[in-house]
């Protein structure tokens, strides 16, 4: 007779289930539970032997990634001597089974001499504990369930009463409805308890954050949505976020643990930001750039949907409610005076007051957070006298009968973005991102801020980016989120853009995306990221010969080519500056080629390859300086060319020599000379990529670049003729990060891949 217990708690762990007991795969339209070890396409059921199965489960496991023959048959059969045939044969079954993807690629690629690949976007869902009610009873004769509905056992608590905070999930399994089985789960409960109960009468300094005591859980909410940015009720009941179908925004509401989502205002041309639930949860505040403004307006709606009202004209960051829900907080920029300020008002948005102002080099960021308690509002100080960008943030508190400010802790940041208080006024969540690691995968992370120590802690640690408008914390202390990331390889595609003639060149997950710089030689430069660096690659035309060629600096970036195939040109850190370096195509002798206090990314050689034009920022007073300026190929002092209205500048050179392409302000195309003389001015075509520069078609009739539209991002081109807009490549699938025309201009190179960004909640963050 033997029992079988495992204990599972959710505010402490004495003995942890393996996760992938509880989680279910979303891949394409399957969906793969692993507890129960069942596939299912849509609704319906699939039949796999359980070694099919478990040979699925081992490739997704480690998706993305090549895994041996050795390294599966280990993972398939612990302790079983097997046959190659065996594996083969569960391969052949899976191939079978799934088909293709979507985008007719296989979901197992094969490596010849290397391995296998699952190389779907996997969505990752936690099942919530199973309850165990109708489950194992005490006798046939009582017909009285062991377990109460909500799956705590009836035996352990008197009166079937269990105080919230003192429950404890517990899952076993019975033997012939043992008795002996069920007084070791009793025990086993009230140790749990005991250890409970002790935790919960030490003082405050014994219990730690992230202790094992409290093992923090991610979870999903949604599952495949692109989530833009989103927040959560004080209840935790209703999330609330918005995605887009090309200019189209779509507000929606969801229900915590539902998959059924309320449209909850008409779709609309807008940019939709900064939500927030009113603290009794009757009505969502959102920000909105309705089309043809300028700035953003705040305007609120009925949480189940209804008549939508515009509340506060030009506002720049979320709102956040007072205790007692009369008042609300945010900030605005005021582009006449030149001002920043902490604005209160009514609900309504009447009675305006500034608490804070700020100009010049001391500015605000978007995080306001009115305090549990009333007395202050915590707020991210900016101060841009830096000529870094670095460490120019710190999280401070206005109190609001006096107006004094000062600093919750003495850290620098180099982001500090959306942030809310902690149901006690203990601490501050937020998103943002430490001195110094802007260039690296700790970017844009979520952290906890003890208000009385000053010090932080990184909540995340999943290598994801979270989205800088999205933050709620809920009166249990959950914490919604939205992290993204992607995934990119680099395809070849016939220039005419025709989608079916795109084979894919690499394998890895960050190909391509900030840079691309195809050779005379047929060769293709790339970067690709290495852990936390970014390193130069080389390939051959057919995805041959893949290889490192350089990885000296840490952070390279946009990649350049020049015509004659000697050099590649790229952006690279030197201390906390950005400049320009030259390298032979083969991987040798480096060097730089500007220097100073400037700020050099983005840059074009021109057709005879002896000048390189580019983009200089120059932190001149208050805010930054672009202008347009080139130097000789050999290095030596630099040409100012030009400077104007541009938030950057990207050149690039028509085939011909004779035009610069450049990236203005707004949403502008700009044709000019090499002298700076502007002659056509063109706007973007729809929701187009302010991160990646455009490119001149081959025959210097046009100028590409990205457009997303309807989830799917495809290169689009602007005729200098003037003509309107049209499509070039035809993709109906994932989304391209960057693209470069082959040097005889027959191939078109393109970064290509996947963004998942979800809504996820964190749970145990912090011990109460």
């Amino acid at each position: 007779m033997s029992a079988n217990l495992n204990l599972i708690y959710s505010e402490f762990n004495l003995n942890v289930a393996n996760d992938s007991e509880r989680i279910i795969y979303v891949f394409d339209e399957y969906r793969l539970d692993a507890a129960h070890r069942m596939l299912y396409r849509g609704e319906t059921e699939i039949p796999l032997a359980p070694k099919a199965v478990e040979t699925l489960l081992a490739l997704i496991d480690k998706r993305g990634e090549i895994i041996s023959k050795d390294e599966l048959i280990g993972a398939i059969w612990t302790d079983t001597v097997v046959e190659e045939s065996n594996l083969q044969h569960y391969l052949h079954v899976l191939r079978k089974t799934l088909g293709t993807r979507r985008d007719g690629k296989p979901f197992i690629e094969t490596f010849r001499r290397r391995g296998y690949r699952f190389s779907s976007d996997v969505q990752i869902i936690e099942k919530p504990m199973e309850s165990k009610s109708g489950g194992a009873r005490l006798s046939e004769e009582s017909g009285k369930s062991f377990y109460r509905e909500d799956g705590f056992p009836r035996a352990v608590y008197q009166n079937d009463k269990i105080p919230d905070k003192q429950k404890t999930t517990v899952k076993a399994a019975f033997d012939g409805y043992s008795r002996l089985a069920l007084a070791i789960a009793v025990f086993a409960v009230a140790a749990g308890l005991t250890v409970f109960l002790y935790s919960r009468f030490q003082t405050p300094s014994a219990v730690q954050f992230g202790s094992a005591q409290s093992e923090i859980s991610i979870t999903n909410l949604t599952n495949g949505n692109t989530v833009l940015s989103a927040t959560i009720s004080n209840d935790g009941r209703y999330f609330v976020y918005n995605d887009e179908d090309g200019d189209i925004n779509r507000l929606w509401l969801q229900q915590n643990g539902q998959t059924t989502r309320l449209e909850i205002i008409p779709p609309a041309e807008r940019s939709i930001v900064g939500k927030t639930f009113s603290p009794g949860g009757e009505f969502v505040y959102f920000m909105s750039l309705e089309k043809g403004e300028t700035e953003y307006a705040l305007y609120r709606v009925p949480t189940l949907g209804g008549a939508v009202s515009k509340v506060l004209t030009n506002i720049d960051s979320p709102v956040s409610f007072s205790p007692d829900g009369k008042e609300m907080v945010f900030s605005r920029f005021t582009k006449a005076t030149g001002e920043f300020s902490i604005v209160i008002t009514d609900g309504a948005g009447n009675d305006e007051r500034a608490l804070l102002v700020r100009s010049g080099a001391e500015q605000l960021s978007i995080g306001n957070a009115w305090s549990p308690d009333g007395k202050t509002i915590a707020f991210g100080a900016l101060s841009l006298k830096s000529s870094t960008g670095e460490g120019n943030c710190t999280i401070s508190s206005v109190e609001i009968s006096t107006g004094a400010v000062k600093p919750l802790s003495a850290e620098k940041w180099d982001t500090c973005y959306r942030m809310a208080w902690t149901r006690d006024g203990a601490g501050i969540v937020f998103v943002g991102t430490r001195d110094g690691e802007s260039y690296s995968t700790r970017r844009d992370q979520v952290y906890y801020l003890d208000a009385a120590s000053g010090e932080s802690r990184r909540i995340t640690t999943d290598g994801n980016r979270y989205q800088n408008w999205s933050l709620g914390v809920t009166d249990k202390n959950e914490i919604l989120a939205v992290p993204h990331n992607r995934h990119s390889q680099i395809w070849a595609v016939n220039a005419d853009g025709d989608a079916r003639s795109a084979v894919q060149l690499t394998n890895g997950l960050a190909d391509g995306r900030v840079g691309i710089a195809p050779l005379p030689d047929g060769r293709i430069g790339y970067i690709t990221r290495n852990g936390e660096s970014l390193s130069l690659w080389t390939t051959n035309a057919d995805g041959t010969d893949q290889k490192q060629i350089f990885n000296e600096l840490p952070f390279i970036y946009e990649l350049r080519a020049t015509p004659d195939g000697r050099y590649f040109i790229f952006s690279a850190r030197r201390g906390k500056q950005s400049h320009l370096y030259r390298l032979n195509t083969d991987g040798t002798n480096l060097k730089l080629l500007t220097d100073g206090d400037s700020y050099e990314t983005n840059s074009t050689v021109s057709p005879d390859s002896q000048w390189i034009f580019y983009g200089s920022n120059i932190f001149e007073g208050t805010s930054w300086k672009a202008r347009l300026q080139k130097i000789s190929i050999e290095g030596g002092a630099s040409i100012h060319l030009t400077a104007g209205d541009f938030k950057h500048i990207v050149p690039h050179f028509s085939p011909d020599g004779r035009f610069i392409y450049n990236s203005a302000a707004g949403d502008k195309l700009v044709l000019m000379t090499e002298n700076g003389v502007t002659i056509k001015t063109f706007e973007r075509a729809g929701n187009s990529s302010q991160n990646t520069s455009a490119q001149w078609l081959p025959n210097g009739e046009a100028i590409t670049y990205l457009v997303y539209k309807n989830n799917v991002t495809n290169i689009w081109q602007q005729p200098v003729n003037g003509d309107k807009p049209q499509p070039l490549t035809d993709f109906t699938s994932g989304e391209i990060f960057n693209f470069a025309f082959s040097h005889d201009g027959k191939k078109l190179y393109v970064s290509r891949g996947y963004q998942t960004r979800n809504a996820v909640l964190i749970k145990n963050f912090k011990v109460k």
